[in-house]
């Protein structure tokens, strides 16, 4: 419920009410996303689960390599959802 309420509604009313100011932002979007996956992979199952750091409760019963499937989700949409912010606020009030 966490990640339907503050991140795919959220995402999602971003996109509906700006995706012709958000799509010239395409390869910036892919770009901030697949750098995040890449970073979240890394530090979440190699530093963390791996090691032993911390371990994650599994809400949806799915998980791959360790992780959770909601820690996959976030790590796809919660970058392009602040990406998608940082975009708006800069063509609202200049640049920041």
């Amino acid at each position: 419920i966490w990640l339907i309420i503050f991140v795919f509604i959220p995402s999602i009313l971003v996109w509906i009410f700006n995706w012709r100011y958000l799509i010239k932002y395409k390869k910036t979007l892919i770009f901030i996303t697949l750098g995040a996956v890449v970073w979240g992979l890394i530090f979440d199952l190699v530093l963390c689960v791996w090691q032993g750091a911390w371990f994650y409760t599994n809400h949806l019963n799915f998980t791959f390599l360790g992780l959770p499937l909601e820690e996959y989700l976030i790590m796809l949409f919660l970058p392009q959802q602040v990406a998608s912010w940082f975009l708006l606020m800069r063509k609202h009030y200049g640049k920041i």
